[in-house]
This record gives C-alpha cells, structure tokens and sequence, in this order.
C-alpha cells in the first residue's frame, strides 16, 4: 500500500520521458513541411537563416558574372525617421526610432534574382533583376503613431567592399535606394 503512489509517481515519469523523447517537434523555418502544417502558423514569411559563424565561401574568378537566384529578405528591426517635436520654432534634427511592425506575416521578400559581377578591384556588384521584392508594411511608433511604407529592393544596385575572391555568409553588400510611402503625403 505504501509504494502505489511512489510506484504511480514512478511509472508516470516514465511515461512522460518516453512520450517526449518519441514526439516529433516540426522543424521551426518550414523546410520539409506540408502546406497543412505550414497554413495559418507564419512559417511561410519566415527566410532561412544562415549562422554568421557557418564555416565555407565560393570562390569567383575575376571579370565574370554570376546569377543569384532564390535570395530571401526578411527585415528583423525596424525604425522610423521622426522629428522631434518641440517648443521652440527651430527644426530639430530627425532621429531613428524603433517601432513594431503591425502587417502579419507579410514582411519577406522571396525568390529573388539577380547577377552578380566581380569588378576589376575585386569588389562584387548585385543587381536586382526578378522576384517577389516589394511587400507593404505598416510600422507603429511607441506614441501610438503608424506608417505605411513599402519594404523593396526593386532595381537594388549594391557593392561590396573590394579585395573579395569568394562570398561567404559575413560578405556585406551596400546600396541605396528611396522606398516609395504608400499612405497618403500629409504636410
């Protein structure tokens, strides 16, 4: 009679351990998935990572072009260029403030494409070309305030720094570009 509830205790943490190491978690960027596991869970926005530690590079010869294909982006932060408002009449200067995004599960772009060249100083040059590479978010600011925007790299004409032979997970391509509002202009 005394050992039932040590034994029950005993046979019911067992279980649990059996039943935990035998389940099966679903992978968290939905690779290997059905559409049915995917639907309604947000793992179709969501990109592949690549650890900025992974080991390995492809080498790229001089003078030639190359093709990027299947590129996906996914913003992490996102910031506002706000004015501080004040009392005196002077303009002040506008800063970065962090706010949070408020579109579901729309903030990727996917599948994109483009060339890739090697220039004579050894630095790369991507040129967006195809893809899925605009999507419409809207940002609120911790006041409460909202922006529309749309997130695109449409037309992208981005460079590395030179000296680079190969293209590894840590290579850092820069360009600029205007992302057109898409709520109306107020004044």
């Amino acid at each position: 009679m005394r050992y039932r509830a040590l034994l029950s205790t005993l046979l019911a943490f067992c279980l649990s351990v059996l039943i935990t190491a035998c389940s099966s978690e679903a992978p968290s960027t939905g690779e290997g998935l059905t559409y049915e596991e995917i639907r309604n869970t947000g793992l179709a926005n969501v990109c592949p990572e690549i650890d900025v530690t992974a080991r390995g590079s492809i080498a790229l010869d001089n003078g030639k072009s190359y093709r990027l294909t299947g590129l996906c982006i996914q913003p992490t932060d996102y910031f506002v260029k706000a004015e501080e408002e004040g009392t005196s009449k002077k303009r002040k200067e506008a800063q970065f403030v962090p706010g949070k995004v408020m579109t579901r599960r729309t903030s990727s772009l996917d599948a994109i494409e483009g060339s890739i060249t090697v220039n004579g100083d050894g630095s790369l040059t991507f040129k967006e070309e195809d893809g899925i590479d605009f999507q419409a978010i809207t940002v609120q600011l911790p006041g409460g305030e909202q922006f529309p925007f749309l997130f695109t790299i449409k037309n992208l004409v981005a460079t590395t720094q030179p000296g680079l032979n190969a293209i590894n997970a840590s290579t850092d391509f820069q360009g600029e570009f205007k992302v057109p509002p898409t709520g109306p202009l107020t004044s």
